[in-house]
C-alpha cells in the first residue's frame, strides 16, 4: 500500500526522501519516482549489499546522501559504479555535556562501556572472547564491561564478568556514559556509529573495530579513538589507553571538537538546506 501511494501521490510532494538501502519500499519505489528525491542508504560493508538487486536499483545517476566518506567508498567499491552527484552530511547528535558535573561514581573501578543491540553481527561474541583473554592475561580486578542494550539471538547467561543493563533511557546511558573510561563498539558494519559520537560528547576516548572502515576514518579524522583488528590489537591498545590517562582526556577532547564541528544542529541544518535547494532550485 505504500508504495502504491506513493506511485499515485509523488505529485503532491516536492521532494522525497528515501532512508535506508536494505528495505523493500525504498528499492521497490525508486523506479516510480518522477519528481526529485535524494536516497540516503546507510550503505556498510555487509553480505546483504552484495545482493545483485542492490547493484542494479543503486545506479550511480542518482542523487546520494552518505553519512561519511567510507560510506561512498563502500557503494563504488561494491557496486562498481563512481557516484557523480552527492552529499557528505552525517547525523545530528543532542549535546548533553556539563563540565561542572563529577560523574565517576566508583573511584575503584574503571568501567568500559558498549551501546547498542547485543547480536552475533554486531560483533559481540569476538569481543567477549577478546576481553575474557584481556583480563585472563592482566589478571586486572578494577576493570569491568557493561553492555547497554537488549539481547538478540544470543546466549549470554555464561558470560558472569559482564554486566548487562538490558534497554536503558537517553537519561541513563548518557549518564553510564559519563561514569565510564572509554566506549568500545566491536561492530564491523557501521555506516555513521551515534554511540561513539554519544561519547566523543562526553569526552570520552573511544576503541572500535577497524574493520569498519567508517568508524576507523572517524577515528583519523577526529583524533579521538583507537582501533583493533584482532585479539592481540585489542589487548595492547586496550591496556595502552588504560595506560595513558593524559592520552585518554585528549582523545576525548578531540573527540568533543570533531562531533561539535561536523554533526551539531546548527551544521546538520545547514548541510540539509543547502542539499533541499540544489534539489528543488
Amino acid at each position: 500500500d505504500l508504495i502504491d501511494y506513493i506511485s499515485k501521490n509523488q505529485f503532491e510532494y516536492d521532494l522525497i526522501i528515501l532512508i535506508g538501502y536494505l528495505y523493500y519500499p525504498v528499492v521497490m519505489s525508486i523506479p516510480l519516482l518522477k519528481i526529485p528525491f535524494v536516497i540516503v542508504p546507510t550503505f556498510h560493508a555487509e553480505p546483504p549489499f552484495r545482493l545483485p538487486i542492490y547493484k542494479q536499483i543503486y545506479l550511480n545517476h542518482y542523487i546520494y546522501s552518505f553519512n561519511a566518506p567510507e560510506e561512498l567508498a563502500v557503494y563504488e567499491s561494491y557496486t562498481n559504479q563512481r557516484a557523480k552527484d552527492y552529499f557528505l552530511i552525517g547525523t545530528y547528535v543532542e549535546d548533553h555535556f556539563n563540565s561542572n558535573q563529577d560523574f565517576i561514581s566508583n573511584s575503584n573501578t574503571i568501567q568500559l562501556l558498549t551501546i547498542g543491540r547485543i547480536e552475533p553481527a554486531k560483533g559481540y561474541p569476538e569481543l567477549f572472547q577478546d576481553y575474557h583473554e584481556w583480563k585472563n592475561l592482566s589478571h586486572r580486578t578494577d576493570v569491568n564491561l557493561k553492555c547497554l542494550g537488549s539481547v538478540f539471538s544470543m546466549d549470554i547467561s555464561k558470560e558472569k564478568e559482564i554486566l548487562f543493563s538490558g534497554y536503558v533511557s537517553e537519561g541513563e546511558k548518557i549518564s553510564e556514559i559519563q561514569k565510564s573510561y572509554l566506549l568500545i563498539n566491536p561492530s564491523a558494519y557501521e555506516s555513521f556509529s551515534i554511540s561513539i559520537m554519544e561519547s566523543w560528547l562526553q569526552e570520552k576516548p573511544v576503541l572500535v573495530n577497524a574493520n569498519s572502515s567508517v568508524m576507523k576514518g572517524h577515528c583519523i579524522r577526529s583524533q579521538g579513538g583507537l582501533y583493533y583488528s584482532d585479539k592481540v590489537s585489542f589487548q595492547r591498545m586496550l591496556e595502552y589507553l588504560l595506560e595513558n590517562e593524559n592520552l585518554k582526556v585528549r582523545l576525548g577532547k578531540n573527540g568533543r571538537k570533531y562531533v561539535l564541528a561536523n554533526f551539531s544542529k546548527e551544521v546538520i541544518r545547514t548541510k540539509l538546506n543547502q542539499m533541499v535547494n540544489k534539489l528543488l532550485g
